[in-house]
């Protein structure tokens, strides 16, 4: 094909989403171009070891064809003319699915997908040809304004033929040159045409000095494309940044926000003018800043619109960098400077500690209330060594004062590492299987359990797990483990994320790709894909929830069963809570229900996210006070377990016989023989489960072990 120029001008009109189900982004990967062959090996690649999808079926060569499609006419809605549009469609409809297929898998033909691109390319290489230079631009919008009428009419989307484009790009640049005139003096006007004119031709420059080859961008879009039809987290990426370029129009005013600063803005002829100021922002202390305030210079920068890239970069600097504002007012349309202004980008101190606290995957708050000690463990995400430092937490706030009740608050946490969730499970969970893996295979790429509780860490003091639509991937792990068990109240929305899946990285040539290489599985055979975890307690729905979850993504995966629980009836039975009976969820949420009705003026005016939080986080703490005084006050609810420690042809054994109760359930017990592996680690290799004291006392007499042993059982007698 001919080797036509891509601007990237491209990404600033639109960039596709879920809808279309790709995105649209600009690599240049150690200076090599991808090739069709690239697209064939790297969809090879995901069909190897991706969990579900064995075949590459005709159904996602058709997405992919139309994914492609429909992002060339989103991405190049304002440069297409009719015909144009009509021909992108008319050749998605018309090719043939088998030859498509055939032509990825086998990575030697492309033609389909490199032709749809080569129209686009001709329309915004067609652009350059517009207008010779800015004087010619210049004069064409002092005339073009005098010729139109006051009231600009709309324009059409679609433009049927080239010269109609031209005239709507005329009509956007007279709109725009009026909306600066009226702000300037008359004698003025012809400046402003000729700043907008060096403006537009200064950003052509900028973008055709990144232009990129039509070919490696055709490639890359495919890739992404064809990856979407597998499931949303298989995805293309590579170790090379991609080429960047301001979100704002060739030919319009551009807007922007401050944020470190705190103050929206928008382009002016003689800079950049004020219109909202954030009050409690830096920005709002500044007496001289209000609205309609103009900013001619940032540290003696220029930022009008031919200046335009200082502006995004002296209004994104590094946090702590103090800059300095020449302000400006007009007066009678004259442009007067009052005075310069210097502005600390943030305390240097406090931002240094705002980005500790961030590196942090966890924060614990200890609250007293009606007498009660209750832990707040705030977990962000699971990182390396999490678990650890959690533990040894849990351990020193217990020194300091008994616990009462522990709040793990996974509301959004998007998850992390496995390995940590396995070992912060193992703090409340024992002897138990927690989750298995399964691969492409439908075999079992890991199967994780738990091993005997640090019951020095953690006693069994009531547990409860806050959640969100946010809380996903590892973090719907934990709070499905222990919602399986029965172990933790789990409250919060209606359900979790649902992303039950796990990616792995391929590296082939210059670039790496992610494939959704397994599926979660929790003990009680549920998966949290699709699904995710539901709440026992229901909080009212959040007022702005987008209600944004995995099954609203196109082509995620379905969710999946497991025939049978991971646990065995006594694995459950020896982890269970059981005071988390249905009676007491339900009298939870009833004492909730009239709580919130009581508050629900309250509620309603919690428009902002921080103040729906605190609001929320008091309903959670409320919600945990009763159950851990329902707890408390359930004589049945309680284990106790005694140790008998003997040696068996010198390896160091004990006898582990816990009692357990249950208001719904009659008395347990369970007698588990352990061996000693390493310095502290037990081993259960052998367990048994009977109904009475008398069937425990025949069963330990029937180890010749103990035989010789006066064994006194009446400590498990009574709760």
């Amino acid at each position: 094909m001919n080797r036509q120029k891509l601007l990237l001008w491209i990404f600033i009109l639109g960039l596709c989403t879920f809808q279309t189900g790709c995105l649209l982004e600009l690599y240049f990967i150690d200076g090599q171009q991808l090739t069709c062959k690239d697209v064939g090996t790297l969809t090879q690649a995901i069909l190897d070891d991706h969990v579900d999808r064995r075949e590459f079926t005709r159904s996602m060569t058709r997405q992919t064809v139309e994914n492609f499609t429909s992002t060339l006419l989103e991405v190049g809605s304002y440069v297409l003319t009719e015909k144009e549009i009509e021909t992108l469609n008319k050749n998605a409809k018309a090719i043939s699915l088998e030859k498509v297929k055939q032509g990825i898998l086998s990575g030697q033909d492309c033609s389909f997908f490199e032709n749809q691109i080569s129209i686009l390319g001709r329309a915004i290489n067609r652009l350059g040809h517009f207008f010779p230079d800015p004087q010619e631009l210049s004069k064409t919008l002092i005339l073009q304004d005098q010729a139109l009428p006051k009231t600009i009419p709309g324009d059409d989307l679609i433009s049927k033929s080239e010269e109609a484009l031209r005239q709507k790009f005329i009509l956007a640049f007279v709109k725009h040159y009026r909306e600066w005139k009226e702000s300037v003096e008359p004698q003025a006007a012809e400046e402003i045409a000729q700043k907008i004119s060096r403006s537009y031709f200064k950003k052509v420059k900028k973008i055709q000095d990144g232009i990129v080859f039509i070919d490696p961008w055709a490639y890359i879009l495919l890739l992404k494309c064809i990856n979407s039809t597998f499931d949303p987290h298989t995805a293309f990426e590579t170790k090379v940044p991609d080429v960047t370029f301001p979100e704002n129009s060739l030919f319009g005013a551009f807007y922007g926000y401050a944020h470190k600063l705190g103050f929206s803005y928008r382009e002016h002829p003689y800079g950049i003018e004020v219109i909202y100021i954030d009050p409690q922002s830096l920005a709002g202390e500044i007496e001289a800043l209000q609205k309609g305030t103009l900013i001619t210079h940032i540290d003696g920068h220029p930022t009008d619109s031919e200046s335009q890239e200082n502006i995004r970069e002296f209004l994104s600097v590094f946090l702590g960098v103090p800059v300095e504002l020449q302000l400006a007012q007009l007066e009678n349309k004259k442009l007067r400077l009052t005075q310069k202004v210097r502005i600390q980008m943030g305390d240097p101190q406090k931002i240094e500690k705002e980005l500790s606290e961030a590196m942090q995957s966890f924060y614990i708050l200890r609250h007293e209330i009606q007498g009660k000690n209750i832990l707040i463990l705030r977990l962000k995400h699971f990182s390396d060594g999490c678990a650890e430092q959690i533990s040894q937490t849990l351990q020193r706030e217990k020194q300091k004062a008994p616990i009462d009740g522990l709040i793990l608050d996974l509301r959004g946490n998007p998850g992390g590492r496995l390995s940590e969730v396995v070992s912060i499970a193992n703090l409340f969970i024992s002897d138990a299987p927690l989750v298995r893996l399964r691969d492409n295979g439908k075999g079992w790429q890991a199967h994780y359990e738990t091993k005997f509780a640090d019951h020095k860490t953690v006693d069994p003091f009531p547990l409860i797990v806050s959640v969100d639509s946010s809380s996903a991937s590892a973090s719907e792990i934990l709070v499905g483990v222990l919602k399986a068990y029965q172990r933790a109240l789990v409250i919060g929305e209606s359900a979790t994320f649902g992303k039950g899946t796990g990616q792995g990285v391929r590296s082939i040539r210059n670039f790496d790709f992610g494939i959704t290489i397994f599926q979660a599985y929790l003990p009680d055979g549920s998966s949290p894909q699709s699904w995710g975890v539901s709440s026992h307690v229901l909080l009212p729905p959040l007022l702005n929830a987008s209600g944004f979850r995995e099954s609203k993504i196109p082509n995620f995966l379905p969710p999946d069963q497991l025939i049978r629980p991971l646990y065995t009836e006594e694995e459950f039975t020896h982890n269970t809570d059981p005071n988390l009976t249905y009676d007491l969820i339900g009298r939870l949420q009833e004492k909730s229900n009239q709580r919130v009705y009581e508050n629900k003026q309250m509620w309603e005016k919690s428009q902002d996210r921080e103040t729906e939080f605190t609001y929320r986080t008091r309903e959670i703490l409320y919600i945990s006070l009763d159950y851990i005084e329902a707890w408390t006050q359930t004589k049945s609810s309680r284990k106790k377990t005694i140790m008998i420690p003997f040696e068996d042809q010198n390896q160091k054994k004990r006898v582990a016989i816990t009692r357990r109760t249950s208001s719904e359930k009659p008395i347990l017990f369970i007698i588990q023989i352990q061996v000693l592996e390493g310095k502290e680690e037990w081993k259960t290799v052998t367990q048994y489960t009977h109904n009475s004291l008398e069937e425990v006392s025949q069963s330990i007499q029937a180890l010749k072990t103990f035989s010789h042993q006066n064994i006194n059982l009446s400590e498990l007698e009574s709760p």
